[in-house]
């Protein structure tokens, strides 16, 4: 059975881009999408089941992904078919537990310093914003998922500090 939750997530972020209705791609010429083996994208749990069929992409196992493997891709793909890393870039839905809820606060990837958007100051659309910001909802409600975005950011506010304290 799919994720739904995932599935939704993926959904929401299908049509949305950092640029309104530009690909952002054209840019930096697709930096992002043009890794090796060590420049893998995080997958979500059961996002490897979702996209293990389809071509120009090689899944990893990972000792850093909190037990998730890492997709590898060729630098090509199908854009419906791209996992949620690629979806958010270079956003984060920053997962926040407060008073027993989790909090999603879309903020820019400590990661993304290979992005003009983020190293250039572009203006990220607020839509582009918001979608994030309902993806991260949607993936709390399951266990796993939510369990996973919140060890992430956990991750990602430590390289937030350290980026700062280097300064």
């Amino acid at each position: 059975m799919k994720n739904k939750n995932l599935v939704r997530a993926m959904e929401i972020l299908e049509h949305t881009t950092p640029l309104k209705s530009k690909n952002c791609g054209k840019l930096c010429e697709a930096c992002c999408c043009k890794g090796s083996e060590n420049d893998g994208m995080g997958l979500f749990p059961d996002e490897d089941k979702l996209l293990k069929d389809e071509k120009g992409f090689a899944f990893l196992d990972s000792d850093g992904n909190f037990g998730q493997p890492v997709l590898v891709c060729s630098g090509e793909c199908d854009r419906k078919k791209r996992p949620l890393a690629c979806r958010f870039f270079p956003l984060f839905p920053l997962a926040v537990e407060h008073e027993g809820e989790v909090k999603i606060i879309p903020v820019p990837d400590p990661r993304a310093a290979v992005c003009p958007l983020i190293s250039q100051n572009y203006n990220i659309s607020k839509q582009f914003y918001r979608s994030v910001r309902l993806a991260g909802k949607y993936l709390i409600r399951d266990e796993e998922c939510r369990e996973y975005l919140l060890n992430l950011s956990s991750e990602i506010m430590e390289i937030s500090e350290l980026a700062n304290k280097m300064i």
